[in-house]
């Protein structure tokens, strides 16, 4: 089982790392950890709640974000097949059908489930990360381009971040999944800056 960490700092190389779920969280706590003198901070699941010392003495804030239509179909595996989610979200989508669960997470208010700490990936990246005073994003998919722009420090090689494997978006969309998706999604693109012309929609 993976150990749950939320928030990583260094006061050495004075940065805070914020976790967005489904943005290859866990292996940034080991690459951050073990090579960048991080270290794990105990609050909430992915704690979001910023200690003033570090806002006070400018430390480089930031965080992993993900395509956002790939980060959808991870929820998606995530809530539907995997054991620990699906016999509470089965119930709420009413099947493990991928449209049904498009339907329900675009209509679905987070606040309202009472679902436990899996609650927090029903939202978008541009809602959980919008009001966070976040320095640099870094796009998961080009971890190796975008890490050494924060300036604490680079790697020969970096992991693969998104390593679990989960039906693919040609399996699973159709023509209503498309469309619905592309809308809900749309502030996800302008927000982190993805190109959401570059989907196979």
């Amino acid at each position: 089982m993976r150990e749950i960490s939320n928030m990583i700092i260094s006061s050495n190389h004075k940065y805070v790392y914020i976790s967005t779920p489904k943005a290859g969280t866990h292996s940034l706590y080991d690459l951050l950890v073990k090579h960048f003198d991080g270290k794990k901070i105990d609050g909430p699941y992915h704690n979001r709640e910023i200690p003033s010392y570090c806002l006070d003495s400018n430390y480089k804030i930031f965080t992993t974000v993900r395509n956002p239509l790939s980060r959808t179909l991870s929820i998606w595996n995530s809530l539907t097949q995997r054991e620990n989610y699906k016999y509470i979200y089965l119930k709420l989508i009413g099947s493990d059908k991928f449209l049904d669960f498009v339907k329900w997470i675009t209509t679905v208010e987070p606040s309202k489930i009472n679902t436990g700490k899996g609650r927090i990936l029903l939202h978008r990246q541009s809602v959980y990360l919008r009001n966070l005073p976040i320095d640099y994003f870094i796009k998961i998919e080009h971890l190796n381009i975008d890490f050494p722009r924060l300036g604490i420090g680079q790697l020969d090689s970096y992991p693969h971040m998104l390593s679990r494997s989960y039906t693919s978006w040609d399996m699973l969309k159709c023509e209503t999944s498309s469309r619905i998706l592309r809308e809900w999604l749309l502030p996800d693109y302008d927000f982190l800056g993805y190109d959401i012309d570059l989907e196979d929609w």
